[in-house]
């Protein structure tokens, strides 16, 4: 986050919805707080990780809407 901070650059970290994930994002931001014009998006997955999220999704895409309710809606 650093060297991201130092250059200017933008990034994303994509973290689990899970326990572990959350102390992730606590740290980041706790790491964080006293940089100036940097900011953290608690962002999070809707499902288990990113790729429940993807898959549900792919899914959503490409399925009749009847179809469509037995699997995670994001």
């Amino acid at each position: 986050m650093h060297q991201a901070y130092d250059r200017r650059q933008s990034f994303v970290v994509a973290l689990d919805n899970d326990p572990a994930g959350q102390r992730g994002w606590m740290k980041a931001c706790n790491e964080t707080v006293d940089w100036n014009s940097f900011k953290i998006s608690p962002d999070s997955p809707k499902g288990k990780d990113w790729n429940d999220d993807l898959i549900a999704l792919v899914h959503r895409l490409h399925l009749p809407k009847s179809q469509q309710s037995s699997y995670l809606r994001l």
